[in-house]
């Protein structure tokens, strides 16, 4: 099991439940489309339409008005003595730009616009779709805004949603690379690639968007896939868990985007494309997978786009009269926001401080923050803490720990199940290295200047074949984990190494290390929140 898949197989995060399809394990999936489709007001058309016959009426009149030569002479005279500052062409040709045609193809626009935005349409249509009608908009080529062709327009694209979706997926499925040979002509499989994802990013976009809907979550903002690409491109050869564990992707530097999805989406997607390819999408593709997936996550709920969109703009801290905010270099705030207590609560599991300067409010770190932040901007999740037995450790912990273990600048140290590096904070950072398995974490680590290692420590211990002078460690608590970490710990420790460790109290007294000299410090009561956890604190040193 690698890092990353383990960091979700226990979670506390909100799961989520696919919706129920009508097909059991091992079965063939018939999707159906009515549960995705919102109703449509058909009174909010008739006021459209009524809406736009006042406003064409008004474009006819001042039309016919500037047209009448005496009118129109006196309009010469306006424009002549009062836009100097305008270029001769505009001023030459005020006639056409009163005209009619012009003005009315512009209206129609406007009005089509918004009926689409009164319905659901737009949002199931295929990006190429969208395009389409976008740029009849933009160019002032849409039909005219006319009550027979609106609502017959209008029952057809509604009548026309559940193509369209199964259009958005086969959308998708084009945009796949026809050069890598990961990729099935027969439909999507739980692995594919996407050459050239820069200029595809609408149909990444749409990919979200059809997870979102098959996880009963709204659609994310357009665009969406656009700055997705723009986070992994300048992170590329990391897999990244995206939209709550729902997809995994790796960006290349050569634009190649390398995507993982959830087997029970995968078949979802399939059932989708059968609609619009009978035959031509195996039953093997369709069917309903026996048993859950080993390499994924269980799906859990997405961070709010709203707040997801905060993080992707942290800002820093200005001035007040002339005299700045703070003086701490990596101070992050945003933008005032219905949403922005839930971002502030990530900056809080990050480690940051808040402060506040009347209503304005800003945390404070002691490392730079953004690239954690985007982290969590790419997958939609905070690090489970729970399912990590992660609990900071308090600062007299941290004092003791240290006085322990007699650090000193020429020691090679450890830290291992590092958290946010509280113990790590007093170890050189130049050599200095911290295992971690939540790649979010790795990311505050890093920032910290620490050589990081993202992964389960146990596992790692096993194979690292280093020595280090100082190890300090909070390990997890749980199913005698602690214990575990502090014995793999002390295989990794030099002859005349010191290693420091905070432990359950229910093990003081007890000969973890056989042959080691063990020194206990404490107990200590509740020192972390939320528990009501005694603890000590070993040093263990080699006879």
């Amino acid at each position: 099991m690698t890092s990353q898949q383990e960091i979700f197989s226990i979670s506390t995060a909100t799961p989520v439940d696919l919706p129920e399809v009508n097909a059991a394990v091992g079965e063939l999936v018939e999707d159906t489309f009515e549960e995705f489709f919102a109703p449509v007001a058909f009174d909010a058309v008739a006021q459209l339409l009524a809406r736009y016959k006042a406003e064409e009426a008004d474009i006819q009149a001042v039309g016919a008005f500037i047209q009448t030569p005496g009118y129109r002479g006196a309009l010469g005279h306006f424009l002549a003595g009062n836009t100097d500052k305008f270029a001769p062409a505009i001023r030459s040709c005020f006639g056409d730009l009163y005209a009619i045609e012009g003005a009315v193809a512009h209206l129609n626009g406007c009005y089509w616009n918004e009926l689409l935005s009164l319905t659901d349409v737009f949002e199931f249509m295929p990006y190429k779709r969208r395009q389409e009608w976008l740029e009849q908009i933009q160019n002032g080529t849409a039909p005219a805004f006319e009550e027979s062709t609106v609502r017959s327009t209008l029952q057809s694209m509604l009548a026309s949603r559940s193509r369209y979706f199964a259009e958005r997926v086969d959308g998708v499925f084009e945009a796949l690379s026809e050069t890598h040979v990961t990729n099935n002509p027969a439909g999507f499989t739980t692995k594919f690639i996407i050459d050239y994802a820069e200029s595809k990013s609408g149909y990444i976009s749409d990919l979200r968007n059809i997870i979102a809907r098959f996880m009963g979550h709204p659609e994310q903002q357009a665009g969406n896939g656009h700055k997705l690409l723009a986070l992994l491109s300048k992170r590329t050869g990391e897999w990244h868990w995206v939209d709550g564990g729902a997809l995994r992707m790796k960006m290349f530097k050569v634009g190649t985007l390398h995507v993982e999805v959830h087997p029970e989406l995968a078949v979802r997607m399939n059932s989708l494309l059968a609609h619009l390819y009978p035959m031509a999408i195996p039953s093997s593709f369709r069917t309903k997978p026996k048993r859950p997936p080993k390499n994924f996550p269980v799906l859990s709920k997405s961070l709010p786009q709203e707040v997801i969109k905060l993080l992707l703009e942290p800002k820093t801290p200005g001035q007040i009269r002339y005299r700045p905010i703070t003086e701490n270099p990596h101070a992050v705030y945003f933008s005032t926001d219905p949403r922005e207590e839930e971002a502030y609560q990530v900056l809080e599991a990050l480690g940051g401080v808040r402060h506040n300067m009347h209503k304005f409010v800003w945390y404070e770190f002691n490392y730079d923050p953004r690239p954690a932040i985007a982290q969590v901007a790419i997958s939609g999740m905070l690090p489970d803490d729970k399912s990590h037995q992660y609990y900071p450790t308090r600062e007299r912990l941290v004092d003791l720990a240290a006085e322990l273990a007699e650090v000193s600048e020429q020691h090679i140290c450890l830290e291992p199940s590092a958290g946010n590096g509280a113990l790590a904070a007093r170890m050189p950072p130049a050599t200095t290295t911290c295992v971690e398995i939540s790649p979010m974490r790795c990311k505050v680590l890093q920032s910290k200047g620490y050589r990081v290692i993202e992964g389960d420590f146990l596992a790692w211990a096993d194979n690292c074949v280093e020595r280090f002078d100082r190890i300090m460690l909070n390990p997890p608590f749980a199913n005698n984990r602690a214990t575990l970490h502090l014995q793999a710990a002390a295989g990794l420790l030099k002859e005349d190494g010191r290693l420091v460790a905070i432990l359950p109290a229910s093990l003081r007294g007890k000969d973890l290390l056989p042959g080691w000299n063990l020194k206990w410090h404490g107990p200590f009561c509740n020192e972390f929140d939320g528990t009501g956890v005694s603890v000590v604190v070993l040093l263990a040193t080699r006879r």
